[in-house]
């Protein structure tokens, strides 16, 4: 390098030392974290508990807190079919029933292990026959209800034979929907309503969601419930069921209450 040039530059540099030597010092800024909206948190986890079976945690620790201006008309449909025991299924509804309490809402409930239920066995029968008397005050809390809690075991890939025939009974024209003329959608007289389904499983969750599709839970949402315009329907997917320990039990009841609390 020239000589010349080179003292130039070590005079810049001399110079650029100086005015930095001389400069007063920047003040530190305080790093806060940046808070994510609300709203976005709240839609992540709903669609990431939507995809993944493991429910809506943030209800019970979060929404379930907020207090409910206006309570609800509620129906928990308890759809285990053994009468004779106790089962989570029961725990649950038990703890959605006190969230409800907690929350300003009123309930109604229906087990369905209880009821004389008769088979369908004809189309005549579903579509011109009416529901017999032993569900009659289950048919009018259906009725009177805003928001429906329907509670099963999966048995067999899809919901007991006691709760689908009950389905039947239930879902059917003239008190579910009514057929309009050719080429024209069936009347939903179940509008308004809003339904949420619980099912508990032996295989974990995800493997229900995604490799078995969740068919079953998908056909009751959109072929029964959805049909007969109860909607939104969500869903709570309760897997391991068996090998469950006491403190995976008592977060999945506290889940529930918290649910209840928000009419949800």
């Amino acid at each position: 390098m020239p000589t010349t040039n080179r003292r130039a530059g070590v005079c810049v540099m001399g110079l650029l030392f100086s005015l930095t030597a001389c400069a007063p010092p920047t003040p530190k800024v305080e790093q806060r974290p940046t808070a994510v909206p609300q709203t976005l948190s709240k839609n992540l986890r709903t669609s990431l508990a939507r995809w993944t079976g493991h429910s809506t945690r943030w209800c019970a620790r979060g929404a379930s807190r907020r207090r409910i201006t206006m309570g609800k008309r509620m129906a928990i449909i308890q759809g285990h079919p053994d009468g004779q025991a106790r089962h989570f299924c029961h725990a649950l509804a038990d703890e959605y029933a006190k969230g409800c309490e907690d929350g300003g809402h009123t309930v109604r409930r229906i087990d369905v292990a209880m009821l004389d239920v008769p088979l369908l066995r004809t189309k005549e029968d579903f579509e011109k026959g009416q529901p017999p008397d032993s569900i009659t005050t289950a048919l009018e809390a259906i009725r009177w209800a805003d928001h429906l809690v329907i509670l099963y075991p999966l048995w067999l890939g899809s919901m007991p034979a006691l709760l689908k025939a009950f389905f039947e009974q239930v879902f059917r024209p003239g008190v579910a929907f009514e057929y309009q003329t050719a080429g024209a959608s069936a009347q939903q007289l179940l509008a308004g309503k809003s339904a949420r389904v619980v099912v508990t499983m032996g295989m974990p969750a995800w493997v229900y969601r995604w490799w078995y599709r969740a068919h079953s839970l998908k056909s009751l949402q959109r072929n029964i419930l959805q049909f007969c315009g109860i909607r939104p329907t969500r869903a709570t997917l309760i897997g391991n069921i068996e090998k469950m320990n006491e403190q995976q039990r008592a977060g999945w009841l506290d889940e529930m209450r918290g649910l209840g609390e928000v009419g949800q």
